[in-house]
């Protein structure tokens, strides 16, 4: 389905491009779009002579948006190319302190059973006035069972950055879009290969996209953003 809906991937053959650019059948398309969209921002402020950690990076799918900065260490607990070291970062980060201008953490902090000592470290090794970008779930469905741990509100996430110079928190998507995707990716797992199902889906996530900001709810989101600064 072309024209406004497509995302240009700024390099396909790099793994994650699922998630850099979803598809329109992808039931989790809105999300996965307007993630994209934060990362690029965050990635964009960024000057070329930046030190960026991806913390709990998976395959790293957005490492193509930081192509400008000089160091790119992606970091998960089990080895996924093209991840860069292999730690258990829900207890220590194997830095040096203040080694990085730049932290990108997404869709983590839910799966660590201490996310405070997370962001403990994340601050240890943020050098003074560098900036992180980090995303976790309020209003999704329970996913990666058994090491979903946690959800956040608003309020407790700033808590969790409390000892930041600065915490910003803004809502990614709202519920009502959340609800939506957790409904078509249900349903989705019954008939994956269905072109048919893959058309319903697609012609839904044309119809919400067009619509999202009149979903906009900001007491109630699927997500969240938190930007901060040391």
């Amino acid at each position: 389905m072309p024209g406004a809906f497509e995302l240009h991937d700024p390099d396909p053959s790099w793994p994650g491009g699922d998630r850099r650019s979803p598809a329109l059948d992808n039931p989790s398309y809105g999300t996965l779009r307007l993630l994209r969209e934060a990362v690029e921002e965050f990635a964009n402020r960024l000057s070329p002579a930046t030190a960026v950690l991806d913390l709990g990076s998976g395959t790293a799918p957005y490492a193509p948006l930081f192509r400008k900065s000089v160091s790119y260490v992606s970091v998960d607990m089990q080895k996924q190319y093209p991840v860069r070291l292999v730690a258990n970062f829900a207890r220590l980060l194997p830095f040096k302190d203040a080694s990085f201008d730049a932290v990108l953490c997404t869709q983590v902090l839910e799966h660590v059973p201490d996310p405070g000592l997370v962001a403990a470290e994340i601050l240890r090794v943020l050098k003074p006035g560098g900036v992180g970008l980090i995303t976790v779930a309020f209003a999704w469905e329970i996913h990666h069972y058994p090491e979903d741990c946690h959800r956040f509100a608003p309020y407790s996430l700033r808590q969790l950055f409390d000892n930041f110079e600065a915490c910003e928190v803004q809502p990614l998507e709202p519920s009502d879009l959340a609800w939506m995707q957790s409904k078509m990716i249900r349903w989705q797992r019954g008939k994956p290969d269905s072109s048919w199902q893959r058309f319903v889906i697609g012609s839904l996530n044309r119809w919400l996209w067009t619509r999202r900001h009149r979903f906009q709810d900001r007491s109630h989101p699927g997500n969240l953003v938190a930007t901060v600064r040391k």
